[in-house]
């Protein structure tokens, strides 16, 4: 069978004139491989299986022409007559295979959007209207690099306490800020500087009594809260001799504690304040941690029995209320004379606390709460949110360096070669300071009389200071209430509630939003505010 060559077809027969539609011009030029796949595949697709040719007549079908008959023509009297019904079809066939080989949708009309290629290009990616780009497609502000260190040394404080200390940042007349570990005990790490803008600020990492790189290690001597709060009014007039306040002093956890307990005591000192995941070690914060009643143990009950368990069989004075025996149990455990005793009862709590740290996601934007207002957060655009981390381990450079948190750095990497740190531990006569200190602390509710930091005569001397505070809204160390307290008997705090969020700073939306707040924080912003 040949194809007419003319535009304009006239047969015997044919009851209509049929124009050949010229096809859109092509926009790329398919792989031959391509278009012989789409033609063999479309071939047997359409192919009918006793051959085209019938006789309309009512004979059998016949193949003509070396097995191939002709589909636009029919035997009429013994003679083939020309179909126009299969003339149609026979177009529409050939029609969809050019339009498979040059990568145009086999669908559509000869004109309008019939040229556009329905497959995507190479490496081009669909695009999303505005409206739906949320929070999972939210970029969120990540560490910034690790600036020189200005300064550093050792505080001599109250005996035989000295505390180290360094400055980083770039410009050694930039505001200076102050960061404030948590705990308590776990010392300070070269990540702490990274939530600073170098070029912005300067920030103090100081390793509180007892921990870090701070002597002695694991001091339990003159070690509560009323004599930090006096070390950190001294570190400021070494670092300030010209009596300027910290420009912004951000803590997190039990740092947040002692942040609101300094600014209470010397409000003169601090600027402004940013906060993260908020404590007052209050005894109902205590017990929800480490009491067989709270609700760590409730949404932990396999975790709670293997801590309790470690703990089973120490005495403990009669006179402890029965919720707070297993906290007491680990004190003497902790401060016991044998050195396995110290060991396995450090490595249990540590063991505990990362349990109780959970890991959750979150499909939520962030909450503002306010004096003013109740609203959704502002968010920066791209990139896609990762679930939150709520514990994350010390960083692997860190570990041999600070001392505090090396046990938890053995949990996480074990089995590894025993760090020098470790080996001075292993010979040392004290309990690793991390679960050491935080229970000396616990055990007596931070050294705090009664309502503590959340007292409102103590707040009075503190309300003009500018705060904000980052709450994750799945913090099961340090829940939510606390904050919602603080911020109902302070309303000019403003707290940003991160829904699903954990305990961990290094949680992406619990970072984003403490780096915002602390940039917002800096003195050439608050002028313009």
């Amino acid at each position: 069978r040949r194809r007419p060559t003319s535009r304009r077809q006239t047969r015997p027969g044919m009851p209509f004139d049929r124009r050949r539609v010229p096809r859109p011009p092509r926009r790329t030029r398919a792989h031959p491989a391509v278009k012989l796949v789409g033609l063999l595949a479309v071939g047997r697709a359409f192919r009918l299986p006793g051959g085209p040719f019938v006789d309309l007549a009512g004979g059998p079908p016949t193949r003509e022409f070396g097995g191939v008959a002709s589909r636009s023509r029919r035997r009429v009297g013994g003679q083939q007559q020309y179909d126009p019904r299969a003339e149609a079809a026979r177009r529409a066939r050939h029609r969809t295979v050019r339009r498979i080989a040059r990568g145009v949708p086999p669908w559509g009309g000869g004109g309008g959007d019939s040229g556009r290629r329905w497959r995507r290009r190479p490496g081009q990616q669909q695009q999303q209207p505005a409206e739906e780009q949320t929070a999972e497609t939210t970029k969120k502000r990540s560490l910034f690099a690790l600036a020189e260190r200005l300064e550093h040394g050792f505080l001599p404080v109250t005996s035989p306490h000295e505390l180290y200390y360094e400055v980083r940042g770039k410009r050694p007349t930039a505001p200076m800020a102050l960061w404030l570990h948590g705990g308590p005990g776990a010392g300070c790490f070269d990540n702490h500087a990274r939530f600073f803008d170098p070029d912005e600020w300067r920030v103090a990492l100081v390793d509180q009594r007892g921990c870090g790189r701070s002597t002695p290690t694991g001091e339990l001597d003159a070690n509560t809260t009323p004599e930090l709060v006096a070390d950190l009014e001294a570190l400021r007039r070494r670092l300030a001799p010209d009596g300027q306040p910290w420009a912004c002093v951000v803590g997190g956890s039990w740092g947040s504690t002692l942040a609101l307990a300094y600014a209470q005591t010397h409000p003169e000192s601090v600027a402004s304040l940013v906060l993260r995941g908020v404590c007052a070690m209050r005894a109902p914060e205590i017990r929800w941690l480490f009491a067989p009643t709270g609700g760590a143990a409730t949404l932990n009950p396999r975790g709670w029995r293997d801590f309790e368990r470690a703990a089973s069989g120490v005495e403990v004075p009669a006179t402890v209320p029965p919720e707070d025996r297993v906290l007491w149990a680990y004190h003497a455990m902790l401060t016991s004379r044998d050195k396995a005793t110290r060991d396995k009862a450090a490595r249990a709590w540590m063991v505990w606390e990362s349990r109780v740290s959970s890991v959750t996601s979150r499909r939520a934007e962030t909450l503002v709460l306010s004096q003013k207002s109740f609203s959704a957060g502002d968010e920066e655009p791209a990139g896609a949110a990762s679930p939150s981390v709520a514990a994350a381990p010390p960083p692997k450079d860190d570990c041999a360096r600070n001392p505090s948190t090396a046990y938890l750095c053995d949990l996480e990497q074990a089995p590894a070669p025993e760090t020098p740190a470790a080996k001075r531990r292993r010979r040392g006569q004290t309990a690793p300071p991390q679960p050491l200190l935080t229970c000396h602390y616990s055990v007596h509710r931070g050294f705090l009389d009664g309502a503590g930091v959340l007292d409102p005569a103590n707040l009075d001397a503190m309300r003009h200071i500018p705060a904000v505070a980052v709450q994750g809204g799945a913090d099961l160390i340090t829940p939510a209430t606390t904050a919602f307290e603080l911020h109902a008997l302070w309303p000019d705090l403003e707290l940003r509630l991160v829904p699903g969020a954990g305990h961990s700073q290094y949680d992406p939306d619990i970072m984003h939003e403490l780096i915002e707040a602390i940039e917002a924080m800096h003195p050439a912003n608050r002028r313009e505010r």
